[in-house]
């Protein structure tokens, strides 16, 4: 009886609001301004109901190329962003009727040319326009309306923004400049007028409007985007791009030298004069070891342009890193350069670099790591806030002892990202496949990993990450000792909170995690590495 009586409840909530929705569709449709304000007076919610095909009032006084009706509701709250079942905003209604009073509303009294699709080609809407033709239409009433009214803020906006999505700075700089003199205060236009002086290589005037942006108060994704069309500019003009940063941490590992969990290892048995050995004991050595300690990293990038901005680039890096441990027969120390082609696209980029690696290990050489790392970042117009990355890794591996180890190592993944509240929030997942080939066989292995982790930035410039991985390997040949053929299930959690000191100071704590579950008891273990640490940009 209780169920029966939401439903009914639910039917009749229901009921109003399509009686609502018809009430003010109909009201639209005679055309009579007084009518309409009665619905909304009544029911203020109907201002933007839908009828079946998705279209809101605002969309059907547009078609009607009714003015008033149009002012009426944007002065009631309607919703200019919405579009119809067909995926078109009232401003592309007004276009496709070439309803120059409509769009002259739309634009001149709200925010539709700021936010409306249709205008930006770097949004899917934007291409989809600028290939059908419809962007020059909008553009070709857009400067009827501009010389009927020039001192319209909005209208010269929406203009220059037409002109900079059809490649034309001249045009595009001169309306924007136009709006800074009625409104100088409007940072979204400056920031306008920097992308139209990029577009015609007058780096040092988009410099001297970006600047002028950051000094105002900006949130922290839009401060990032003008902070990266400066970079953009630095390579214009100066063709080489630097940045690097240093970092010192305080250490705790608490199993340095990756010991087993277990004192008693079980092996294949072994018949010693007589007497069959099915188990092992571990020496106090190779038992897991803890320590404390420090390390010292450095990285350096540089981009040399070699054509046009956004274009084909040149990129270099250089990695070190030390650690100075209690227990110094496990320092490591690792040395890396490298360089490679880079392609800006519009939408990402991919790079083609060679490094090159030198590992120490306990004061000792222990490898030279030869390998190509092609990436690919990519993040479509028509999925908002979602982007993939494409890592492949493929090395050559020298040891210098371990001779055994020498060989080839592959892997090739996949991460998929999405981001919210303009990248403050971002969760990711992926894939990742490898396959190690080595010269003996007890080494090499098939393996498959997932992948998913997040970070938010949080108030008092706090930043938040994690990351869980899971690894499988089967290997090609059991160790002489191994009781059965080897697979390994690897767990891998990191966890972390770093704040930001300045722009260039952060502190961070991070803790690392990892459990190799092992069919050879041998290679069973877990670990614990907790860091504190303070890292300097530049």
């Amino acid at each position: 009886m209780k169920i029966s009586i939401q439903l009914l409840i639910i039917f009749i909530a229901c009921s109003l609001q399509l009686c609502a929705g018809a009430e003010i569709h109909s009201a639209i449709n005679s055309g009579d301004p007084e009518k309409v304000a009665a619905v909304i007076n009544k029911d203020s919610a109907s201002i933007n109901q839908a009828d079946e095909s998705g279209k809101t009032p605002l969309h059907l006084a547009v078609e009607k190329n009714d003015a008033r009706l149009v002012s009426l509701l944007l002065s009631k709250g309607a919703d200019s962003r919405i579009k119809d079942r067909s995926g078109r905003t009232p401003l592309r209604i007004a276009t496709d009727a070439e309803s120059i009073g409509c769009v002259k509303i739309l634009v001149a009294k709200t925010a539709t040319g700021y936010i409306d699709p249709l205008l930006d080609v770097r949004l899917k809407e934007g291409q989809e326009a600028l290939k059908d033709g419809t962007l020059a239409r909008v553009n070709e009433i857009l400067g009827r309306l501009v010389r009927l009214d020039p001192a319209s803020e909005g209208i010269n906006f929406a203009y220059g923004l037409s002109w900079l999505s059809l490649g034309d700075p001249a045009p595009a700089g001169a309306a924007f400049d136009r709006v800074l003199n009625i409104n100088p205060k409007n940072d979204r236009t400056r920031v306008e007028l920097a992308r139209a002086r990029i577009m015609a290589k007058r780096f040092p005037e988009a410099k001297k409007e970006l600047k002028k942006v950051l000094t105002s108060s900006l949130p922290s994704a839009v401060r990032q985007s003008v902070q990266g069309y400066l970079d953009e500019i630095n390579r214009g003009i100066n063709k080489w791009y630097y940045s690097g940063n240093v970092t010192i941490a305080g250490i705790y590992d608490s199993n340095v030298n990756i010991g087993p969990d277990s004192d008693i290892i079980s092996i294949s048995p072994v018949s010693i004069f007589g007497t069959t050995i099915r188990e092992l004991n571990v020496s106090d050595s190779s038992k897991p070891a803890d320590t404390v300690g420090l390390s010292v990293s450095a990285s350096a990038r540089a981009l040399y342009d070699l054509g046009e901005p956004k274009g084909w680039l040149m990129a270099t890096d250089a990695d070190l890193y030390k650690n100075i441990l209690k227990e110094s027969d496990f320092e490591t120390t690792s040395v890396q350069a490298g360089i490679g082609p880079k392609l800006m696209l519009d939408r990402g980029f991919i790079q083609l670099p060679f490094r090159t690696r030198y590992l120490e290990y306990g004061g000792d050489s222990l490898a030279w790591i030869y390998g190509l790392y092609p990436f690919f970042a990519y993040a479509p117009a028509d999925m908002t806030g979602i982007s993939f990355i494409t890592t492949v890794t493929g090395e050559l591996r020298d040891f210098d002892t371990l001779t055994a180890r020498d060989g080839v190592y592959f892997s090739l993944s996949e991460i998929v990202r999405k981001s919210f509240a303009g990248g403050k929030y971002n969760i990711y997942g992926g894939a990742e496949i490898m396959h190690d080939h080595t010269d003996s066989a007890v080494y090499e292995y098939n393996g498959a990993g997932l992948i998913a982790g997040a970070d938010a930035r949080l108030p008092w410039k706090l930043n938040a990450f994690g990351e869980a991985r899971y690894y499988y390997k089967n290997y090609r040949e059991k160790d002489v000792l191994a009781p059965e053929d080897r697979e390994d299930n690897q767990f891998m959690l990191a966890l972390g909170l770093s704040k930001d000191i300045s722009d260039r100071f952060t502190v961070a704590l991070t803790e690392n995690i990892i459990n190799n579950d092992s069919s050879f008891d041998l290679y069973e273990y877990e670990r614990y590495v907790t860091t504190l640490s303070t890292s300097w940009r530049f």
